[in-house]
This record gives structure tokens, C-alpha cells and sequence, in this order.
């Protein structure tokens, strides 16, 4: 499976879960995967996509814990078996697994170092209209 339909079915999933989603958001001379905004509470969560290498996902996760509430890898489920769960965990970041489609086997744990100004670039990269949009009726 490639990368891009990796992040093509985590991103169904959190779309399904009414999450406003974007690709390849920039953070410094990075770019998130995925990141999935809730509309309502506001709460970003970032995800690097990987098909087998995990440990550089989890390089790349662990930074953006400062820009993000919580973080996952997102990997396909061939190489799953790879994955060292205790150590991902540590870091308190997440993963899914996806096949036919993405699953979330570890819960991310909400960050403890986002850097608010960062959390907000990346929120900034939803029109903020969109965000409007997707409020429920009676919410202002």
C-alpha cells in the first residue's frame, strides 16, 4: 500500500467522525501528513503516515506534539507487527492501522507541550468559513 492511500483512509475515517481534515499542512520547513480538526472543540490531532518505517514516523510525530493535542502514526497493517507499542506509547502518541480501512488500536495521550502559537498556525490553515459551516444549528 502506498503512503498516500494510507493517508487517504485515515482521512475517511476522521471525516466520518464530522473532523475537518487537511493534507500536507506546513510546520517550519515540515509537512504533517494529515492533520483532523474537531469544528466544536477546536482540538487538533496530527498523524504521519508510514508503510513500513515506522521509527522515522515517530521521529516525526514526536515534534509535533507542540503543534497539535494529540499525534498518531498511521501504518499499514502488513507491517504493524513492527511497530514497538511500548515505546510509541511513551512518547504518548498514538497509532492506526489500516488495511481496508483506518483503525485506531493506541489512543494518543493529549500533549503537554503545545506551543500555543504553533497549535494556532495550524488551526489557521482551515478557512476559518469552513470551520463556521460545520458548527451545529443553535451553536454560535
Amino acid at each position: 500500500m502506498k503512503e498516500t492511500t494510507v493517508v487517504w483512509r485515515v482521512s475517511r475515517m476522521f471525516k466520518q467522525k464530522g473532523l475537518l481534515v487537511k493534507r500536507e499542512v506546513p510546520l517550519g520547513t515540515k509537512r504533517i501528513d494529515l492533520v483532523a480538526l474537531d469544528p466544536h472543540s477546536k482540538q487538533v490531532t496530527a498523524v504521519e503516515a508510514k508503510v513500513e518505517d515506522w521509527r522515522a514516523g515517530l521521529r516525526q510525530a514526536v515534534i509535533y506534539r507542540i503543534c497539535a493535542n494529540r499525534v498518531y502514526i498511521a501504518v499499514d497493517q502488513h507491517f504493524v507487527q513492527r511497530l514497538d507499542f511500548r515505546t510509541i506509547e511513551s512518547y504518548g502518541i498514538g497509532a492506526i492501522v489500516v488495511d481496508g480501512i483506518a483503525e485506531v488500536i493506541l489512543k494518543a495521550r493529549p500533549s503537554s507541550i503545545v506551543h500555543r502559537g504553533l497549535l494556532g498556525q495550524v488551526r489557521d490553515s482551515f478557512p476559518t468559513e469552513l470551520i463556521a459551516e460545520a458548527r451545529p444549528l443553535g451553536r454560535t
